[in-house]
């Protein structure tokens, strides 16, 4: 999650590419990448491995009205008000942009994406468990060719 764990992806997507020649070549291991910054570019692109794919990367948005409805609101979501400070709630808007490496800014935009990361956590799952099945049903394949 955010620009630190997207580093720390490539890296590790760097390595499964130079363990097993590509990702392809390793199934069991799926990415997914959250960002409130749609446009954050890895620090360095030489330690880093292929490009993640757009199935792989959420975008964590916020609009500047959807904060301003749930801070003028906060009594309405006592999932947020429990642990939000109350000193961003001048500068919440800025979320549109990014959370800029303020914790609370994105668990805020985690809260606002939940069901969207959600999806595509599951997706990400789905994504292993169907190279699961294939590679048993060619196991099974192989067996009763064999036989």
């Amino acid at each position: 999650m955010g620009g630190t764990g997207i580093e720390v992806l490539s890296r590790v997507r760097r390595l499964v590419e130079e363990t097993y020649g590509s990702l392809k070549q390793f199934p069991v291991i799926s990415f997914l990448a959250i960002d409130t910054d749609r446009d954050y570019k890895v620090s360095n692109p030489l330690a880093a491995g292929s490009p993640l794919k757009d199935n792989e990367k959420h975008w964590a948005s916020v609009s500047g009205k959807n904060v301003q409805q749930i801070i003028q609101n906060l009594d309405n979501y006592p999932w947020i008000a429990s642990w939000f400070p109350k000193e961003l709630e001048r500068n919440i808007t800025a979320l549109e942009a990014g959370a800029g490496q303020i914790r609370a800014c994105g668990r805020f935009a985690f809260f606002c994406n939940y069901h969207a990361i959600q999806q595509k956590f599951q997706a990400a799952s789905d994504r292993v468990k169907v190279t699961k099945v294939l590679c048993k049903v060619a196991m099974a394949s192989r067996l009763t060719t064999v036989a």
